[in-house]
């Protein structure tokens, strides 16, 4: 998790995945032999909360990095560090 933060009824998540590239369970992944290689998918979640409940989401994939780290004849160094920061205070 990079980071968390909060205000205006929105709740934002950004974080990163990281998994071994064993099969392709995504379509736009499909038809890829897997690699073994380790593979990192960065994401951003942002939803809407209203009367405390979970009112719309909308979220941001880095899927063309993910097909790099896949396609790439050589292995790609996948995304390092990333800041982190802690909720706003708004």
């Amino acid at each position: 998790m990079h980071g968390v933060t909060t205000g205006g009824g929105l709740v934002m998540l950004w974080f990163s995945s990281r998994a071994r590239h064993v099969g392709n369970a995504f379509p736009q992944f499909a038809g890829r032999e897997p690699t073994g290689r380790v593979i990192v998918a960065e994401a951003v979640h942002i939803f809407r909360v209203a009367d405390g409940k979970l009112a719309e989401h909308w979220a941001v994939r880095d899927d063309l990095g993910v097909q790099r780290q896949i396609d790439s004849p050589e292995p790609v160094e996948p995304p390092g560090d990333r800041p982190r920061f802690g909720p706003s205070r708004a």
